[in-house]
């Protein structure tokens, strides 16, 4: 079993639900045309509202497994989407940078120490803060371990998660670095 059909069947592959984006894309105040990475981007389920939140956007989403990425270039198709590494994305600058819950794989301080050369002057980073036990169970993952269908922890979650959607748990966190 690989990561999409973990998810299959979901709308998203990590925390988040309509509104999220625009809370953090106000909290971090971003303008119109700013440049955005959707660092794990999953199937792209914010795409949209980032859109929406963004005018005029330049979107990157990149994400490590192909399948989401298929997925992504049908619903989206004005996004540059790339299979690629979250931490270690191709490109430039950006004035957000967001990942729900694909920071877990690396770490928040792996994940915030990738791309703290890769913001804007002013840029900030937006994830999803999941609540115990979610996120115990997805740190535990080691880096690089993508089989996370070997993982029965963090598959116990998502199927919780399945069940119960939002009242799981999350919060969402905008910062910016020091």
């Amino acid at each position: 079993m690989n990561i999409a059909s973990l998810f299959a069947g979901l709308n998203r592959a990590a925390p988040g639900e309509t509104g999220t984006v625009a809370w953090a894309v106000t909290v971090a105040g971003t303008s119109p045309g700013a440049a955005v990475l959707d660092a794990g981007c999953g199937t792209g389920a914010d795409l949209a509202e980032f859109n929406r939140a963004i005018p005029g956007a330049g979107i990157e989403a990149v994400e490590l497994a192909e399948e989401f990425i298929a997925e992504v270039r049908r619903k989206h198709p004005e996004v540059t989407t790339l299979v690629a590494d979250m931490t270690d994305p191709p490109g430039g600058q950006f004035d957000l940078i967001r990942s729900a819950g694909s920071i877990y794989r690396v770490g928040v301080s792996g994940g915030l120490a990738a791309w703290r050369g890769l913001l804007a002057a002013g840029g900030r980073v937006a994830w999803a803060a999941c609540d115990e036990p979610l996120a115990a169970r997805i740190v535990a993952l080691h880096p690089g371990a993508f089989d996370v269908a070997m993982n029965t922890g963090l598959k116990a979650g998502i199927d919780l998660w399945r069940v119960h959607g939002a009242k799981y748990g999350y919060r969402l966190i905008v910062a910016a670095p020091a």
